[in-house]
């Protein structure tokens, strides 16, 4: 029987983990759980895009695993509300940066397996790289997180304290491509060049070079 999964909060990176979960055939839609209890309305849009359930914050009892798909300076406030209806023996993964296991814990019913993870935002196209610290969680659990990002491109258990590193080689790093790309356009344009011009080239360039060195496992240098 495929697991049940709650997304807590129905931005970005909710939508591309349910958006891949399913198009993969590894969680099926219904058994995907889309809940904001601060605003109930994005759930059901969420929902009907995706075409996953929805519901209120009671319904994380039913998971199996609970993804906290909000900012991290918002759970002190909007998890407590979750907390209560949830119970030993299920599992929450956190994409929160900056927040430790035990600050996580410290809100969640005795028994709660934490796993912190670092995806990207390619998980959007089954292509992130996604650091993870088990934090003491049972083998089954892990094997869960596993399954669940590792459909949604590559992922590699770190110790916990080298999560922030993982935070900048690999979850905040599309900025600096972004950036890069950005910077290059513009000097294009001040060059001269044609603008659909300088976007499909740098573009391109990006996409070819990560390809490139893909298959080619010499040193950056």
């Amino acid at each position: 029987m495929a697991e049940k999964i709650a997304l807590l909060g129905c931005g970005f990176m909710a939508g591309a983990i349910a958006k891949g979960l399913i198009e993969k055939n590894v969680i099926p839609a219904e058994n995907i759980i889309a809940i904001n209890g601060h605003n109930p309305a994005s759930a059901e849009n969420f929902a009907s895009k995706y075409g996953t359930s929805f519901g209120s914050a009671e319904a994380v009892a039913e998971a199996d695993a609970v993804i906290t798909c909000f900012k991290p300076q918002s759970y002190k406030t909007a998890m407590p509300e979750y907390a209560r209806h949830m119970h030993a023996g299920q599992l929450l993964i956190s994409i929160m940066a900056g927040l430790t296991a035990k600050d996580i814990k410290s809100l969640l019913p005795e028994g709660v397996d934490v796993i912190r993870t670092m995806p990207n935002m390619a998980l959007a196209v089954g292509l992130s790289a996604t650091g993870y610290s088990p934090a003491g969680a049972s083998a089954e659990h892990k094997a869960l997180c596993e399954k669940i990002f590792g459909s949604l491109g590559i992922i590699s258990e770190v110790p916990e304290e080298d999560l922030t590193g993982v935070t900048a080689i690999a979850g905040s790093s599309p900025a600096s491509f972004y950036y890069l790309a950005e910077s290059m356009i513009k000097a294009a344009l001040a060059a001269g060049m044609d603008e659909n011009a300088a976007k499909m080239l740098c573009k391109q360039a990006f996409i070819g070079t990560a390809e490139l060195w893909k298959n080619d496992d010499a040193p950056p240098e």
